[in-house]
């Protein structure tokens, strides 16, 4: 598992339409509820991992994880990150776009648009 730790969840967050300092409405502080939650998570995202690294720099947040891919290889890449991280309970990414839906569940990961994170934040069982 992750850092010798139990973690029930792994979160991975899109950043542009996402993230607050990417145009999108998921604050610092909502991220920061993930830590609070002992919630593994992390970016995936079309930008290069650098791009990525200064919006999450800006917001003051610190990903476990980067990884970038094409939208149309979200699913790709999202199974990849369960082989890597295997044993969570559930595997979740939230972004902005329909085509991230359905690239999200052709993976079997739950999908979260990103306006209704706070809806996850209260699903979310402390890890």
């Amino acid at each position: 598992m992750c850092s010798g730790e139990l973690h029930r969840s792994l979160v991975a967050l899109d950043i542009d339409g996402t993230c607050a300092g990417a145009g999108g409405p998921v604050t610092s502080e909502m991220i920061k509820t993930l830590d609070s939650k002992r919630v593994f998570w992390g970016i995936l995202s079309s930008r290069a991992p650098e791009r990525s690294k200064e919006v999450t720099d800006a917001m003051e947040i610190n990903p476990q994880f980067f990884r970038t891919c094409r939208v149309y290889q979200r699913a790709e890449e999202l199974n990849a990150l369960r082989d890597e991280f295997p044993g969570h309970d559930q595997y979740i990414y939230v972004a902005d776009a329909p085509q991230d839906e359905e690239e999200t569940l052709r993976a079997g990961w739950r999908f979260y648009h990103a306006s209704r994170f706070e809806e996850l934040l209260d699903a979310l069982r402390p890890g």
